[in-house]
């Protein structure tokens, strides 16, 4: 069964770090219903490309200065501050920032 089309609301590019790799390279594409798509598309430390895609849900949180990417089954997978530059990685338990220089890009 093939996919409506969705409208794009906004695309962003950036690096999680994480125990064992450098950093993992990502692509994140909301959507005008609240649904998006975030694509793992290298990791930095290995030496072939490892693609892997996730659904979910997401919704600003807070004042609406922050952002909640969601799995399809409700758990809260990254949270981000929004800025005017794009999105910066928080702890998913706290208001803290993973590291304030990790910037993720409007593409």
């Amino acid at each position: 069964m093939e996919k409506a089309p969705r409208t794009i609301v906004a695309q962003y590019h950036g690096i999680l770090l994480t125990p064992g790799y450098d950093s993992i390279v990502n692509d994140l594409t909301l959507y005008a219903n609240e649904s998006f798509d975030l694509r793992q598309v290298d990791r930095l430390a290995e030496h072939h490309l490892n693609e892997k895609d996730h659904e979910g849900i997401y919704t600003y949180l807070a004042d609406s200065s922050r952002i909640g990417l969601y799995s399809m089954d409700g758990y809260l997978m990254l949270q981000f501050l929004i800025t005017e530059d794009g999105l910066t990685p928080m702890m998913l338990d706290s208001d803290e920032l993973i590291d304030s220089s990790i910037l993720w890009k409007k593409k």
